[in-house]
């Protein structure tokens, strides 16, 4: 493939908006729809991300465009190595910016490079033939100049890669980031399944390869970094100044492989969250039994009060004013099962220690707000304490739910938002992680909320 001749350089804005996040769903089938879960498939075996081999996925995990293509990749069954070898090819070739849409800067749109890897001549023409045979309706969106040969046409890493209108600025919606990513990651494996590596792939390779092999079982042979990247870029990219770009993709390479590692044993890359199920009683007696969560500020909390009522059958967790939303009790039975979560408040209405905004949701909302004091000894409101936190609560955040917060350093960089959240970030105390869930999401709770943007069905109020 060729190389962009120059690099994309961006403008990096932050916003502070005062109203939580916002989750967008990536895609709705009926399991997603019976449970109000948008965008997340807890029962995709074997094709999902988290259990993926050689035949690809069906779904895309990460909190933006490089570390979907890490877990692409490592769940299609490459080592941490191999996966960095192939991903510092895809960064020099999309010139740092890890989206299906990028042309070839020094080309005129139709020339050139096209998408993660810069397919060119007949190459480019099968891969576009595969995206508008299974999108068509966003290639006709998305497969312009507008979205594909101007610096102005990328976003950063805080956006997710994603590519954005060169005229208007507006970001692709990362349901159809995913769709034209998922379409190209998959061409690409089969590419590389089905094309024999070259002498020049052999030979700069670092672990011996037949010369019948092809590109993908060639990688795969390889124990470094380098050795993956060099098959790679001499055998399936074969740029110009190749022996050149090769040590630069290598170091590419060398680079993620450190970030990706890090941010995997912190939990936020890469991993898959606990899915857990059952009734509340059920739930609440999974958290009891853990033994890992805690309960900070004494009389603001009422959760171990509700959590332990719920686990011995003496409160059925629906009623007012000391219900639990049962995506919070999901959430966490998730996180206990391998964390030590401290709660610093939970049902306000059923401690009555609400002194104001009686909407909030952990009043009005009957136990659908949650504030995470810590986990594992981190901060909750932490970098490192909120990724982890999020990560394994994602299965959860449905439409509507929100996460705080944006007051001075709260939070600087939240990593792991599962694709389709958009971030916002709203005022709050720099002590916590604030979570709430939509009161609809659990039919069964009553709530005070007034019906207003479905936060509480008419047949779950009370007066």
């Amino acid at each position: 493939m060729k190389r962009f001749i120059k690099f994309l350089s961006f403008v990096i804005i932050a916003v502070v908006v005062t109203a939580p996040i916002k989750v967008f769903a990536t895609y709705d089938e009926q399991f997603y729809s019976n449970n109000n879960i948008l965008f997340y498939n807890p029962d995709d075996t074997g094709s999902s991300i988290c259990g993926a081999s050689d035949a690809g996925v069906s779904s895309l995990v990460g909190a933006n465009n490089k570390e979907k293509i890490w877990n692409y990749l490592r769940a299609t069954g490459l080592s941490d190595n191999q996966a960095a070898g192939v991903l510092g090819n895809i960064q020099s070739e999309s010139g740092g910016t890890f989206s299906p849409t990028v042309n070839e800067f020094s080309q005129p749109f139709g020339k050139g490079g096209y998408g993660i890897v810069q397919w060119t001549g007949g190459r480019r023409d099968a891969v576009v033939n595969a995206l508008n045979t299974s999108a068509s309706d966003l290639m006709a969106k998305y497969y312009n100049a507008d979205y594909s040969t101007n610096p102005a046409s990328y976003s950063n890493s805080d956006q997710g890669y994603v590519p954005k209108s060169a005229s208007t600025g507006q970001l692709m919606p990362v349901a159809d980031n995913d769709k034209l990513l998922l379409i190209e990651l998959n061409f690409l494996l089969q590419e590389a399944q089905s094309r024999q590596v070259s002498s020049d792939g052999i030979s700069h390779a670092d672990t011996q390869v037949s010369a019948n092999t092809t590109e993908w079982d060639a990688v795969k042979q390889q124990t470094t970094v380098a050795g993956a990247s060099n098959v790679w870029v001499y055998s399936f990219e074969v740029p110009a100044d190749i022996n050149t770009t090769a040590v630069t993709r290598a170091n590419n390479g060398n680079a993620i492989l450190s970030a990706m590692t890090q941010a995997s044993t912190a939990g936020t890359s890469g991993s898959c969250p606990t899915i857990v199920d059952g009734n509340k009683q059920q739930l609440a007696q999974e958290i009891v039994n853990s033994g890992n969560i805690s309960y900070n500020l004494g009389n603001l909390n009422s959760a171990k009060q509700i959590i332990e009522g719920v686990a011995n059958g003496t409160n059925n967790g629906n009623d007012w004013p000391c219900g639990v939303n049962i995506l919070v009790l999901k959430s966490l039975a998730a996180l206990t099962k391998t964390h030590k979560i401290a709660v610093n408040s939970f049902n306000r209405a059923c401690s009555n220690t609400m002194t104001s905004d009686y909407s909030s949701l952990h009043y009005d909302g009957n136990g659908s707000a949650i504030d995470f004091g810590s986990i594992d000894g981190l901060p909750a409101y932490s970098q490192a304490g909120a990724n982890q936190i999020i990560g394994g609560i994602a299965p959860y955040l449905v439409n509507n739910s929100g996460i705080g917060q944006s007051q001075s350093d709260c939070v600087p960089n939240i990593s792991t938002m599962p694709s389709g959240i958009k971030i916002n970030h709203f005022n709050d105390l720099c002590n916590h992680l604030h979570v709430d869930f939509p009161p609809n999401a659990d039919p069964s709770l009553k709530c005070k909320l007034p019906v207003y943007d479905n936060a509480c069905d008419a047949s779950q109020q009370v007066q």
